[in-house]
């Protein structure tokens, strides 16, 4: 609350939440602080102070709500059109009370944010980051139910949560009767209460905070299990309905941004329990508070649910929950829903999103699971939800749970597997001693079990040689490889995807120490066994292709280089999300050759198909897709296929003048190139067609020495070059003197055209001839 005046002591106000409630009288001190929060803020502000502070704090993402407190509400008023933010301007304070207590109700529902599936997402390998963030709330639930469920994992929750609403006397009586009288039947009911659980758990889930889920796990795990025997009942109760499908709704607020991935993605999650109504005029209420914002987009979710499916738990909890009126249906945690179509009604400003509740989110999870069994024979879902962290690059939470779930498991091979998990979290953080102590002791784990674990000990020693690979010790690194390699090879149904990432590691140390014929024997057999055991255009196939190339390009076999790189980029294209790195960074390998490579035939074919991909890909990569377009006119025209050339060439300029206006120069070489191409194809009408119609577009707002008006008026001088016809000397004539442009010779053709013109003029005047 903030007011220059602030009078400390406000009865009505000490209603809420009073050890949440933050007093400033300082202007600098209140927006600071406000900036360091983490949590949605309302922020409270007294009519006479509101025109100062608003144009700073409005524009914070951390607040939530703005409730403006005054004695004349008339002269605030107009705040309410400038700040969507405010809720209302109140003169009687338990008004204010009572709309922010409703407001947090409101907002106490909303808490969860969504998790994505991109459409182009294939399978479950090399997911993008939303795809993976979506897969890691599928299998976060399997982990969580397995999870110790004892007295001292309750003791550990109900001291957090003390240490929390520490001085919450409200609070701290809700944490003691929880404490004393909570049986795990009565999860459902303490998870609707308005109190401190709802808010922890989740922030917990919300944040995806490791520690605090392992707090909240013993919690989390009842809800997850109350909630699928509530199911079974309401679907033995359902199977008596006519009808097998019910539709329900949620309103709710988001960001812009996370509206534009709504209109791209197929399936969506929430990272929490999602609660909706078979009412939906709940949902509407909840959209009327909002109706004014603007910074975000009001979304009314119609979710048709199938009470058949029986793989994900939803159950309508009005009989336990405080909120009975509500008709309120709580789906489990990682619900998945396929969205089916996006409307905007124009005249409420409200999005309708209509979707369909579906068991590929648990499909997605199952596939995952499977397919590491089969490549990577790790069947522990808890040690795989940890390697799915670091896959997403977040080392720093999965060093976290590895830490936390080595507490929990005796087995030494498990043990062994944790610590190789822990290496991989230090290698993300750059940490390379750590992970290299972490790695060898995964090493001594298994080698020094009873009986030793030979088989499993090649996946500590090829991570060992990464580190050292890392660390530039390259004969160290060979070392450790040639070590995992010759295990692997008395092992193959073990190690069945690994050994072609070992020989593409030793090739790779090989390439670094400039051994370019040893490099390319490794990395082909690697090629080779990606090829026979991998399905076709799998992204490993793809990393492997992209070595080839770099060593290709290295021994200066630039077309060889151009192929493989084209053969990579396809490969990545047809198995990764749009958006994924090596995307980006396979085409900007093709990029730089193109500079340095004279395009042969066995490239053509190549080039074609990336040409094809390039212009499916978002913008990020409009500028390789206009070097691109410039190298087919190329091969084009070195064919004489001068029709495809112009097809090209006007594909370019589009492209150049859509993603890099500001490139005059690049866009003047495309003009040259068009002019060149009309030229050989002997068509003079549609090129001074085609160059007068460039010059109405650019000549006001383009000087006369700019490159791009230069290449217009050349073009047109060759055109009369070309044709000796006078109509068309005229008319060029005409346009370059009222455009003033400069006839030095660094323009050619247009200094050509003067000479020409004061020759003709010369000869006229002796004739006694009038000027034509």
């Amino acid at each position: 609350m903030y007011d220059t005046d602030i009078k400390i002591k406000q009865p009505p106000l000490q209603k809420t939440n009073s050890n949440q409630l933050l007093l400033y009288t300082d202007k600098q001190e209140c927006i600071d602080d406000v900036k360091l929060i983490h949590e949605k803020v309302f922020f409270i502000t007294f009519g006479s102070c509101a025109s100062h502070i608003l144009p700073v704090v409005h524009r914070l993402t951390q607040v939530d709500s703005v409730f403006i407190f005054c004695c004349n509400n008339h002269e605030s008023l107009p705040l309410i059109d400038k700040y969507s933010k405010i809720i209302g301007i109140f003169t009687n304070e338990s008004d204010l009370v009572q709309n922010i207590q409703k407001t947090a109700q409101l907002i106490h529902t909303q808490l969860e944010t969504l998790t994505f599936m991109d459409k182009n997402q294939n399978s479950a390998r090399d997911l993008n980051k939303d795809s993976a963030k979506f897969l890691w709330f599928q299998i976060f639930k399997h982990v969580i139910i397995n999870m110790p469920r004892d007295d001292q994992a309750k003791k550990r929750m109900i001291e957090k949560c003390q240490e929390y609403y520490h001085g919450d006397i409200q609070e701290l009586q809700s944490i003691k009767e929880f404490d004393k009288t909570y049986k795990s039947s009565d999860a459902i009911k303490w998870y609707t209460k308005d109190c401190f659980l709802y808010k922890l758990v989740n922030i917990a889930l919300r944040t995806e905070d490791i520690d605090q889920l392992y707090t909240f796990g013993f919690f989390i795990a009842d809800l997850c299990s109350s909630l699928a025997e509530a199911h079974k009942t309401m679907w033995q109760d359902e199977k008596e309905r006519s009808s097998s499908m019910i539709i329900v709704y949620r309103g709710t607020i988001i960001p812009n941004h996370e509206l534009q991935k709504l209109k791209k993605c197929e399936l969506i999650s929430t990272n929490g329990y999602l609660s909706t109504s078979t009412l939906p005029t709940i949902a509407k209420n909840f959209l009327s508070t909002y109706s004014k914002r603007t910074d975000k987009a009001l979304v009314l979710f119609e979710i048709r649910v199938d009470l058949r499916l029986d793989t994900v738990s939803f159950a309508n909890i009005s009989f336990q929950s405080v909120f009975s009126e509500e008709q309120e249906i709580l789906f489990d945690l990682g619900a998945t829903f396929k969205i089916t179509a996006i409307l905007y009604d124009d005249d409420n400003k409200i999005w309708t999103v209509n979707m369909s509740l579906t068991d590929d989110g648990v499909k997605l999870a199952s596939d995952y699971i499977e397919l590491n069994k089969q490549e990577m024979n790790e069947t522990s879902v808890p040690i795989l939800f940890g390697k799915l962290l670091n896959e997403m690059g977040e080392h720093k939470k999965a060093y976290k749970y590895f830490k936390n779930l080595k507490e929990n498991i005796q087995d030494n091979e498990d043990i062994a597997r944790i610590y190789n998990g822990i290496g991989h979290a230090y290698h993300g953080m750059k940490n390379l001693e750590k992970a290299l102590e972490s790695y060898n002791h995964c090493y001594d784990l298994l080698i020094n079990n009873k009986p030793p674990c030979i088989k499993h000990i090649a996946r500590p020693l090829n991570n060992i040689g990464a580190i050292y690979r890392a660390k530039n010790e390259l004969d160290r690194a060979l070392e450790y490889f040639e070590r995992a390699f010759d295990i692997m090879k008395q092992f193959p149904n073990t190690y069945n995807r690994e050994i072609a990432d070992t020989l593409t590691n030793i090739g790779s140390v090989y390439y670094e120490k400039k051994k370019f014929d040893i490099a390319l024997d490794y990395l082909t057999q690697a090629l080779d066994i990606r090829e026979k055991t991998l399905p076709e255009k799998h992204p490993a196939t793809g990393k492997t292709l992209r070595k080839i190339a770099n060593l290709y390009e290295n021994l200066r076999s630039l077309d060889k280089a151009l192929i493989y790189y084209l053969q990579a980029l396809d490969v990545n294209v047809c198995s990764l999300p749009s958006d994924h790195p090596s995307i980006g960074s396979t085409l900007s390998y093709i990029d730089r050759l193109y500079t340095h490579i004279r395009i042969d035939e066995k490239a053509e074919d190549y080039l074609l198909r990336a040409l094809e991909i390039i212009e499916k890909l978002p913008a990020i990569h409009a500028h390789t897709m206009a070097k691109t377009l410039s190298v087919v006119c190329y091969v084009y025209k070195r064919k004489s296929k001068y029709d495809s050339v112009l097809q090209y060439s006007f594909k370019e300029l589009a492209a150049r003048r859509k993603f890099s206006p500001g490139d005059h120069a690049s866009i003047s070489r495309t003009l040259n190139g068009i002019a060149s191409t009309y030229e050989h194809l002997d068509e003079c009408n549609k090129a001074f067609d085609f160059f007068q119609e460039e010059l109405d577009k650019n000549n006001f707002y383009l000087t006369p020495d700019d490159p791009i008006i230069k290449s217009i008026f050349s073009a047109l001088a060759d055109i009369i070059e070309g044709t000796g016809q006078t109509e068309y000397r005229l008319k060029v004539w005409k346009l370059i003197t009222q455009a003033d442009l400069p006839h030095t010779d660094d323009n050619d053709s247009v200094c050509h055209l003067f000479k020409q013109q004061y020759a003709r003029e010369y000869q006229l005047r002796t004739l006694n001839i009038p000027g034509q």
